[in-house]
């Protein structure tokens, strides 16, 4: 479970469960986290805080975090990530390997060609799936000189996303307008 946790200078935690906050700083936005539910495990999910974006990847054993400034950001896109990899085509031409040994070994021509024919398609089925596959969307935050992507999954994702997006960017402002937050915090006496 990925819990958020403000670390005292004082206090010593266990950060194997949670991302450390610094004093003072708070959680905004979420993206691809649900604080209330354990499985997280294994997922993409972004944190926005108001000071800092904070990208977690992997499981509890291999987990890994990025984090970014505000500041440093200069630009986020949500865009379909494409597939990589020669894994399909690789199985395909071991399933037509196999069909020219089934169709060569078995000694009922009949049974020969049906068994060789079915794995034969087996392979034609993973490079039409490979080549047809279109990817799944992503989140790909820009700075001055690192890329954070992380995969968007279920059916809300892209929606969420844009809303995270738009947080980041009032944030940003924000941090880059002083004055504009002085003005709408300012009570007169």
């Amino acid at each position: 479970m990925l819990r958020a946790k403000v670390k005292q200078s004082e206090q010593v935690q266990d950060e194997s469960d949670g991302i450390a906050l610094m004093t003072g700083e708070t959680v905004r936005a979420t993206l691809g986290i649900n604080l209330a539910d354990d499985s997280n495990a294994g997922k993409d999910s972004v944190l926005l805080t108001d000071r800092r974006v904070i990208h977690v990847s992997g499981g509890r054993a291999n987990r890994r975090t990025v984090h970014t400034a505000i500041e440093n950001i200069s630009a986020v896109a949500i865009s379909r990530q494409s597939v990589k990899g020669y894994g399909a085509f690789v199985w395909a031409a071991l399933a037509f390997f196999v069909s020219v040994l089934l169709w060569r070994i078995i000694d009922s021509e009949m049974l020969a060609l049906g068994t060789a024919a079915i794995v034969a398609l087996m392979g034609v089925y993973l490079i039409v799936d490979r080549l047809w596959e279109r990817g799944e969307h992503g989140l790909v935050i820009r700075t001055s000189s690192a890329e954070i992507r992380c995969a968007l999954t279920g059916k809300n994702a892209q929606s969420e996303a844009e809303m995270f997006i738009l947080r980041l960017f009032e944030l940003k402002y924000e941090r880059s307008n002083p004055q504009h937050t002085r003005a709408k915090t300012f009570a007169p006496r």
